[in-house]
């Protein structure tokens, strides 16, 4: 049945490369899950026979469905309770601003996604899709190392801005290392070793603190689980960490600019903000958060909307004691610098609920039978669960990637492809089961 939709398949498998290939470019993750949602819909409607549905869909598949289906109803809940459409659009004047479902947009495409990418039969292409990942990571090393001592950037951005390239960076290195470690061809071994070296230095040329200390602890993780899975691949991959450090030592010596990753500069944002001066990057945060807080009191529930803020504006810098923010300040309507403050103050308490509850699901479903699955049902596994646990780190602390125009598109479309690997492997195994010899 497979080979019926061999077209679609390397369609489809070629939208997930261009994923990988094209993470220093903004619009890549969006445009991609635009492409994807159009590949799938076309599949189901086009092709709607009985052999292409999968008659029953793993439990915990299904409550992780649920879950990201509830994270939406709490984006529409806090649209319509707070009246979202009352914001006036900039541009048409006049007219509503739709500011508001930008994220939920993403979210209701990814719904649709996942559940196809469940509910339809259909094999993507692991090998070719492996191999884009590690192109793209040394894509983006490349576009680093030139950033960094050929322009002389000390936080390097591409195209798509220094989180995202931090982020889209330290995942690659991250895919790769573990593509490294399953490898058996000791040429896959070497590309993927090399691939995971430039996007580290792409990672860390970003100075992007939370990205790289969510990259090292998801590092440690990763060790921590080959230590009880497979010794053999906890020894293997130090050579890789031993190449970063290599990396690292190289960024050290030759830096741009005093601070090469701003650590330093922690603590002298500790101290200014300690000297009532809160305009640096960590005092802004600590400020941000405050504004997070009253916006709370004010709605508990369901949070504020655009409008709500735009409406209150004052009265939230009056009562958070916002030192960053001058009267009618439109800068209260943006991110609080913090996953858990933006839910709590845009989307109140059944935000924070229905992201907390994603999360959990999200760990619950990659984490299923890890302990007793081998070989690429591992890998891919491993994958995910790596995936969910470096966007909730610090990052999820430091910055908010379940509610960007970048992230959140990327975090919904590896969650579908390591899904559907998985998927793959347990069907191939139970195919393989039936068939005598």
């Amino acid at each position: 049945m497979v080979k019926k939709y061999f077209g679609f398949n390397t369609s489809l498998s070629l939208l997930f490369c261009f994923l990988f290939l094209g993470t220093t470019i903004r619009w890549t993750t969006t445009s991609i899950e635009i492409l994807v949602f159009i590949f799938m819909v076309s599949l189901y409607f086009f092709k709607k026979k009985k052999e292409v549905f999968v008659l029953k869909i793993p439990r915990e598949q299904q409550i992780f469905l649920y879950a990201l289906i509830f994270v939406l109803f709490s984006y529409l809940l806090t649209f319509v309770l707070g009246k979202g459409w009352e914001l006036e659009s900039i541009k048409r004047p006049g007219y509503p601003s739709l500011t508001d479902l930008d994220i939920p947009t993403r979210y209701f495409l990814g719904i649709f996604i996942v559940l196809l990418f469940l509910k339809l039969k259909f094999n993507l292409n692991k090998r070719i899709i492996a191999y884009c990942v590690g192109i793209g990571a040394i894509i983006n090393g490349c576009f680093a190392l030139y950033e960094r001592y050929i322009l002389g950037m000390q936080r390097v951005d591409a195209f798509v801005g220094i989180a995202e390239m931090a982020t889209a960076s330290s995942l690659l290195c991250l895919f790769s290392v573990i593509f490294y470690a399953f490898s058996t061809s000791k040429k896959e071994q070497i590309f993927f070793a090399i691939a995971s070296l430039f996007a580290f230095s792409a990672s860390f040329s970003t100075a992007a603190r939370s990205a790289m200390i969510s990259l090292l602890i998801a590092f440690c993780i990763l060790q921590i689980v080959f230590l009880f899975k497979n010794k053999r691949m906890f020894k293997k991959t130090f050579v890789a960490i031993g190449g970063m450090l290599i990396v690292f030592s190289l960024l050290w010596a030759f830096p741009v600019g005093k601070d090469t990753f701003r650590l330093q500069q922690i603590q002298v944002d500790i101290d200014q903000y300690a000297k009532d001066n809160p305009q640096t990057s960590i005092g802004m945060r600590f400020e941000m958060w405050k504004e997070a807080w009253t916006m709370l009191k004010i709605s508990p529930v369901y949070g504020m909307s655009t409008a709500m803020i735009a409406k209150r504006t004052n009265e939230i810098i009056q009562k958070s004691g916002s030192r960053i923010r001058s009267e009618n300040d439109l800068g209260v309507r943006g991110t609080k610098h913090s996953q858990i403050m933006e839910a709590l103050a845009k989307r109140g308490i059944v935000g924070l609920l229905a992201l907390l509850l994603f999360w959990w699901t999200s760990l619950r479903m990659f984490g299923y039978n890890l302990s007793q699955c081998q070989g690429e049902e591992l890998k891919y596994r491993i994958c995910g669960f790596l995936t969910i646990l470096y966007f909730i780190f610090i990052n999820s602390f430091t910055g908010e990637p379940w509610d960007s125009m970048v992230d959140t598109p990327m975090i919904i479309l590896l969650c579908s492809l390591f899904l559907k690997f998985i998927n793959q492997e347990t069907n191939e195994k139970e195919n393989f089961s039936h068939y005598h010899c």
